[in-house]
């Protein structure tokens, strides 16, 4: 059995295949709307020895589909995760960096994996993909497009570099200007004792400059173009009543400390943010230990409204941020008389019930399309990346029904200032398909 390219698919692998003389390309796909295929075309028509990057759940579908691509004939493509790209050697024809907004995209200073990706890529032409290359700020787009011999700021080797305005090294390196160069970190205290000066924002750059020279590497691909019956799935969010968690969190905002769980958060904002957002979900951390909060708070006040709208005859997945989450969410449901399945293989085996796991590990490469019921985020992921992508996994060509992601929030908590962040970040996400 072999596969057929969608129209989009071939449209998108020949304008991939008249750019890779640039040395790097970009193929901006919206999630779901299947790169993965386009890459691999690309790869085929590339031949000699390739090398496809991935995340490790992603592995065995794309060895899936090189399998349905080459069919009999023999194929030299390696398939790896990031994580075991030690050891490996060169050289590749091609490279593919898949998620590369995750993995090759930290900054000011360069990921270990980022390094061992830029060691194997040596002199081969490289695609880099992902559903949300810029979601968390154009920044982002330079590890992702300095991955190859040439590119776009093929003359700034390091981030510095590229960041800083002509003239800041003394040695006289080249430096591109591309960053805002007055930008510092808001951190609500004193970091640098020596200087009083806050520290360096290098989130902010010149999003227009850095677009506009990003533009001729780019290749794009919508779910519209692709001619999906549901394109977007409906985020719903719903804001629950619970007065003891909310005043514990207000509290805490002011005070910093709560006797009664033996919290004290004494390491900056960030601190005071996480816990609080635990809170919401009727977790938190003592000593460094994640617990369940006391019945008096009525933990189970989000789980319970979950448990009461599932259909017993359904499937749904239920995702959340943080582990004692998992288990707590898990055992009240199952009380509750609901079925919750271990893995999710086993709920879309069995076709319902539910199964809660980890929104991060499953934001990406992972098909949720086949759900009965609906995705509920149980809590939510910091990273817009995450967010835009989780909502996604239920969209699929074949699917004619809506595809419904349900969010509970906390009414006087942090959680709704969460969810409005990813949601701006998602919003500016999709504007990026009408121009990059």
């Amino acid at each position: 059995m072999t596969i057929e390219l969608m129209p989009h698919q071939k449209r998108a692998s020949d304008e991939i295949m008249a750019k890779l003389d640039q040395g790097v390309v970009l193929l901006a796909g919206e999630t779901r709307s299947g790169k993965s295929l386009t890459a691999l075309t690309v790869c085929k028509e590339i031949g000699g020895r390739v090398l496809f990057v991935t995340k490790k759940k992603a592995i065995e579908s794309i060895e899936g589909d090189i399998s349905l691509l080459w069919g009999d004939e023999p194929n030299n493509v390696t398939v790896i995760n990031f994580e075991r790209l030690r050891g490996l050697n060169g050289p590749f024809s091609f490279v593919v960096v898949d998620e590369s907004h995750n993995f090759v995209s930290s900054y000011p200073k360069e990921s270990a994996a980022r390094r061992e990706v830029k060691r194997l890529v040596g002199d081969a032409p490289v695609l880099v993909m992902s559903g949300t290359p810029s979601i968390e700020g154009s920044a982002k787009l330079y590890g992702q497009m300095t991955l190859g011999k040439s590119g776009p700021w093929s003359g700034y080797p390091t981030f510095y570099q590229w960041w800083f305005a002509p003239g800041h090294y003394k040695d006289n390196r080249p430096c591109g200007g591309y960053g805002i160069q007055d930008a510092v970190k808001s951190t609500g205290r004193r970091v640098n004792a020596w200087d009083n000066k806050p520290p360096t924002d290098y989130s902010q750059v010149d999003e227009e400059r850095v677009l506009d020279e990003v533009e001729p590497y780019v290749v794009r691909m919508t779910r519209e173009e692709a001619g999906y019956k549901v394109q977007d799935s409906t985020i719903i969010p719903v804001e629950l009543k619970n007065t003891l968690i909310s005043g514990l969190i207000r509290d805490l905002i002011k005070t910093k400390v709560c006797n009664e769980l033996g919290i004290v958060l004494d390491k900056g904002p960030a601190q005071v943010l996480q816990c609080c957002h635990m809170l919401a979900g009727g977790t938190y951390k003592r000593d460094g230990e994640a617990e369940v909060l006391p019945d008096k708070y009525d933990p189970a006040y989000r789980a319970r409204w979950i448990a009461q709208g599932m259909d017993k005859a359904k499937s749904y997945a239920i995702l959340t941020a943080y582990i004692e989450e998992r288990s707590f969410v898990a055992g009240h449901l199952r009380l509750m008389g609901h079925t919750v399945h271990d893995e999710l293989d086993e709920l879309k085996e069995s076709g319902s019930g539910c199964f809660v796991g980890s929104l991060s590990s499953l934001s990406e490469g992972v098909d949720m399309s086949w759900l009965t019921g609906s995705q509920i985020l149980y809590s939510l992921s910091w990273s817009g990346a995450k967010f835009s992508q989780i909502c996604d996994r239920q969209l699929n060509y074949k699917r004619e029904k809506p595809a419904k992601v349900a969010i509970p929030l906390l009414k006087g908590g942090v959680d709704k200032r969460v969810f409005d962040a990813v949601s701006s970040k998602c919003n500016f996400n999709a504007g990026f398909y009408g121009k990059l």
